[in-house]
């Protein structure tokens, strides 16, 4: 009965054994020494294009602020300058990741934004398509957190994906006010005093 007990027991090892030989501890690892190997060139460069990106938006949302302040707009600009400072703050999400990595952030040139709008409203959507895109690139980069293995920087994209659904939100709550009222002079001069009043439209 004991020798049983213990061929038994043998042969159970001798499967966890095999098991054990079948997992992959590969992890895709990068030429980088800096991080210790634990983030791909891959994700340093998206990381880097994250940081570009969130500078953009700022420039963008200032120069969307400076056009609305312009055109007697003031609670709009008020708002939108607000944007413009909150996306300074997502960018320093990703320098504190990189430099909390041993990674040094790339600073790049900043592309020039628009700054010629046709209406109040073609600033509104065009800020609404802005999140938009914001968004697939967020998306992307949690996709390639996934295929790269990096569960490392995954939490950050979650991070960026999270804040967009109220990025998405806002943007779109002020176009929906917009069409469910009309655009006429004094629908868009109440909806200026509520955003100049501090009131949040969703």
């Amino acid at each position: 009965m004991i020798n049983g007990y213990e061929d038994e027991k043998k042969l159970i090892q001798s499967d966890i054994d095999r098991s054990n030989q079948n997992i992959s501890t590969d992890v895709k690892v990068s030429e980088n020494e800096s991080s210790g190997g634990l983030i791909t060139d891959k994700m340093i460069s998206l990381l880097n294009y994250r940081l570009n990106e969130e500078e953009y938006s700022s420039r963008l949302y200032k120069s969307m602020a400076n056009y609305l302040r312009f055109n007697g707009n003031f609670g709009a600009a008020k708002l939108y300058d607000n944007y413009s400072q909150e996306e300074l703050e997502h960018a320093k999400w990703v320098y504190d990741y990189m430099q909390s990595m041993n990674i040094m952030p790339e600073i790049r040139e900043i592309r020039k934004p628009d700054c010629e709008f046709e209406s109040v409203i073609d600033v509104y959507e065009r800020a609404y398509n802005h999140e938009i895109e914001i968004t697939k690139q967020c998306l992307t980069l949690a996709k390639t957190c996934k295929d790269e293995d990096d569960f490392m920087t995954m939490p950050l994209a979650h991070k960026y994906i999270n804040e967009q659904r109220d990025e998405i939100a806002k943007a779109k709550a002020i176009l929906d006010r917009v069409k469910a009222f009309g655009g006429s002079d004094i629908i868009m001069y109440e909806i200026d005093e509520s955003l100049l009043e501090g009131e949040v439209i969703y």
